[in-house]
């Protein structure tokens, strides 16, 4: 048999997603909310009706805008099978013709049919170019003392750790944007990813940290070895073997996920 060993890229403890065709969207779990109403609202397999690869960007674009409210027509790129309390999370992207659209992360997401602003939180940057920070029972929050160039690459983050939430762009050492939401809040956990509303954005590659609670990086460790042990030479049908399987005793996770390219088997 084959053994075929995947892995993300890990970067000083952190793990980063390369945009780079429209394959990469199969490591997400998509969501869609049209608005408030939750209606036709909830996660979804086939991306290909919001998002397309753009060689011409050299990313993947959000496309058909479905609302003139850029409070609506939520596009949520998510990490799945996880929660999460304290972490950061960046993004790399581009706006390729100034919609009213916005672009940011989404916390402490819990409900598929749920805008951020109505369960959970949006960290993110407006049309306008305004740092913003929307959740539910928190209030609105915009930063109107800078406005960036729309059309221009970005690098946005967000650290949300102990109870705060702060907002990077371009500058990863000064927040232009900071709000406490408590830490029963962020204990409380949930999802985490990235969402666009309106079409046009290009997202040329995502990462993730864990964070300590104090803010500072909680390193993560690859997988850098795999052992197999217990391998049978020879078979026939009936048969059952177990394979002893490890990896390197600093992997941060040490799940070993085994599937079969034979449906018998």
């Amino acid at each position: 048999f084959t053994i075929t060993v995947t892995s993300n890229v890990v970067n000083d403890g952190k793990i980063s997603f390369v945009m780079d065709s429209e394959d990469a969207l199969k490591q997400f779990k998509h969501n869609y909310v049209p608005d408030a109403s939750g209606a036709n609202a909830g996660d979804y397999d086939d991306y290909t009706d919001f998002w397309e690869y753009s060689d011409e960007y050299k990313g993947v674009m959000r496309i058909n805008d479905k609302s003139s409210d850029p409070a609506n027509d939520i596009v949520s790129l998510l990490l799945p099978g996880q929660k999460f309390t304290n972490y950061e999370m960046t993004v790399v992207y581009q706006n390729t013709n100034a919609n009213s659209g916005w672009i940011g992360f989404v916390g402490l997401h819990s409900k598929a049919d749920k805008r951020f602003m109505d369960s959970g939180f949006g960290a993110f940057v407006q049309s306008e170019g305004f740092p913003t920070i929307w959740g539910q029972g928190i209030g609105i929050h915009e930063n109107k003392n800078i406005i960036y160039d729309s059309s221009l690459i970005h690098i946005l983050k967000v650290k949300v750790y102990n109870g705060i939430i702060e907002l990077y762009l371009d500058d990863m050492n000064t927040p232009l944007l900071s709000f406490e939401i408590g830490s029963a809040a962020t204990n409380a956990g949930g999802e985490i990813g990235v969402f666009c509303s309106g079409a046009g954005y290009v997202i040329k590659s995502i990462s993730y940290a864990y964070l300590n609670v104090d803010g500072t990086i909680d390193s993560y460790f690859p997988v850098t070895e795999l052992t197999v042990n217990g391998v049978p030479t020879t078979a026939k049908v009936g048969d059952t073997a177990t394979l002893e399987m490890s990896v390197n005793e600093d992997a941060t996770r040490k799940t070993i996920v085994m599937e079969s390219s034979d449906s018998n088997i």
